[in-house]
């Protein structure tokens, strides 16, 4: 059987669908395994998109700690077959038509992180985050807020949210990246929780299933993803108001300014680090304002982002 990749939600999850199945007949029965092998397709392994595009062994390592993972994983390709494992790999963004552009990568590894009490409760020394915040929406930020630190040591007046413009395509504030973050917390969890949730599926026990309840067809106001998302950051809510967004914000510019530093180090080197350091607390405090912008913007109008004002 011929696979090809998908374009739209409902076409992923059939794929996931079949290679769950694929796996289940071949021994991977738990979801914990399932997911682990599924992230891997994307992320920290010498098979997955990310390592064809970067080439880097050091990275997956890194994946590894901030999944709470001993290594790798099973390789997939033999279970699947060239077919499904090439158009699971190929269908990075896929479409929804209520929200927009998913990056499933982003999900598919936040909820592999999900599924480790370690990666979703305690903090990676050094990097200011969870692992789950880390491959989600503080890795993706806090790299901004190192990125606009440095743009502004020669033009001062940058401003944050050029990070969120469509001109990112699928860096940083891109409107897929966030879209991923935020179905990494809330697909598979349950409603109302106050802090991110282990990875739960419905009683048929397939992650396909979780994803397609999270992407249901029917009114997009209900469930709220925003207010759910923004629930286990610490947001509380009179009806459909958050009441405290100055706490979540802060929280989140604490989170970009204390990623931002390694964040630097890797990408920039010691020097230019060293340099932009004074300016990561307000570029931080930027980015996250932004940040919460684009999370109560699609709160109050769910669905694809319209064009960008700058």
């Amino acid at each position: 059987m011929v696979f090809r990749r998908a374009t739209t939600i409902a076409a992923y999850i059939d794929l996931i669908r079949e290679a769950e199945k694929r796996l289940i007949a071949s021994g991977v029965t738990t979801v914990d395994e399932r997911i682990q092998v599924l992230s891997g397709i994307y992320y920290g392994t010498d098979w997955s998109l990310d390592f064809e595009v970067m080439k880097d062994f050091g990275r997956d390592a890194g994946f590894w700690l901030f999944t709470g993972r001993a290594g790798q994983g099973a390789d997939p390709r033999p279970i699947l077959g060239k077919s499904l494992f090439e158009a699971l790999k190929r269908s990075q963004d896929v479409a929804d038509p209520k929200i927009g552009k998913v990056d499933i990568g982003h999900m598919i590894i936040g909820l592999n992180a999900r599924s480790s009490l370690i990666a979703r409760s305690v903090d990676i020394p050094g990097h200011g985050a969870t692992g789950l915040e880390l491959v989600t929406w503080v890795g993706d930020l806090g790299g901004a807020a190192a990125q606009l630190a440095r743009a502004r040591l020669s033009a001062p007046k940058t401003t944050a949210n050029r990070f969120f413009s469509p001109a990112m395509r699928d860096d940083y504030g891109a409107d897929s990246n966030l879209q991923g973050d935020v179905a990494a917390y809330v697909a598979g969890a349950a409603s109302g929780v106050t802090s991110a949730p282990a990875l739960v599926v419905p009683a048929s026990g397939s992650i396909a299933d979780a994803l397609a309840a999270y992407f249901s067809p029917g009114p997009v106001g209900g469930p709220d993803r925003v207010q759910a998302f923004l629930q286990m950051l610490g947001g509380t809510f009179s009806g459909a108001t958050l009441t405290n967004r100055p706490v979540v914000e802060q929280l989140m510019a604490t989170k970009f300014r204390d990623f931002g530093t390694p964040y630097a180090i890797s990408q920039f080197g010691l020097s230019v680090a060293f340099l932009i350091r004074p300016q990561l607390a307000q570029a931080g405090a930027d980015i996250a304002k932004e940040f919460m912008n684009w999370l109560l913007a699609r709160k109050s109008r769910p669905g694809p982002p319209k064009p960008h004002k700058r």
